[in-house]
């Protein structure tokens, strides 16, 4: 087994005697920039190498081949850093939200909510409609967290399928979602070398875009319903 997440689960996989441990890990981080997260490549923690070791002699006698050295050990930290501090927490304060424990007020949480982290995501959750001024989830944030998607790539599905079609905005988003860099951030273009590419590339796109066009199409009648709901409350 070359480890990866699934050698620090419990999950036993019978057979495996050897290990061959890499020392990295990807783990999420937000980014600025986007304002979302994203898989990087960092050191693995010594707990993380241990639990990995541990997965070769889960049935009677192995080995483990660890890819470092010495001084890369020593500088590996103790213990991997709680993916609450480092992670965009937009999906999780939508969650808590909807849980009716806005920020996990009330609960006792292994890790509280970094303040700045937590107030990024409120802030942007307000932005998207998903909660009130209170905190509270509304009817669209109900609907997206529902939605396995990232909460922002929901609401552009459920906006792009009214304005262009579900096709089209799964389309869209299947290409951008992922942080793909797109040459001359020409999105049009992008998408058109993904439809006619026969590459490992375009098959996952494809899939990802057949997968998005069936959640907008279950999603969006529900979206549509409290939006007119909403409205006719208004014109009362």
């Amino acid at each position: 087994m070359v480890t990866t997440s699934l050698a620090e689960s419990s999950l036993t996989v019978n057979g495996v005697r050897l290990v061959v441990d890499s020392g990295l890990a990807r783990q999420p981080r937000r980014d600025a920039g986007r304002g979302i997260s994203g898989l990087v490549t960092v050191s693995a923690s010594k707990a993380s190498a241990d639990q990995r070791a541990g997965r070769a002699a889960r049935q009677g006698p192995g080995t483990v081949v660890r890819c470092y050295d010495d001084a890369t050990w020593g500088a590996m930290p103790a213990r991997t850093v709680p993916e609450v501090r480092t992670a965009d927490l937009t999906f999780a304060c939508l969650a808590l939200a909807v849980w009716g424990a806005p920020g996990g007020d009330g609960l006792s949480l292994p890790d509280p909510l970094p303040p700045r982290a937590r107030a990024a995501a409120e802030a942007e959750l307000l932005r998207l409609g998903a909660i009130d001024g209170d905190g509270r989830a509304t009817d669209l944030g109900r609907v997206l967290v529902g939605m396995p998607v990232e909460p922002r790539w929901g609401r552009a599905l459920l906006d792009g399928s009214t304005l262009v079609g579900r096709r089209a905005a799964a389309e869209v988003i299947a290409a951008i979602a992922d942080g793909a860099r797109i040459p001359g951030a020409d999105i049009p273009a992008f998408v058109r070398r993904l439809r006619s590419g026969g590459g490992a590339e375009s098959a996952r796109w494809k899939r990802e875009v057949s997968r998005l066009d069936r959640i907008a199409g279950e999603q969006a009648p529900m979206w549509m319903t409290g939006v007119l709901w909403s409205a006719a409350r208004t014109a009362r």
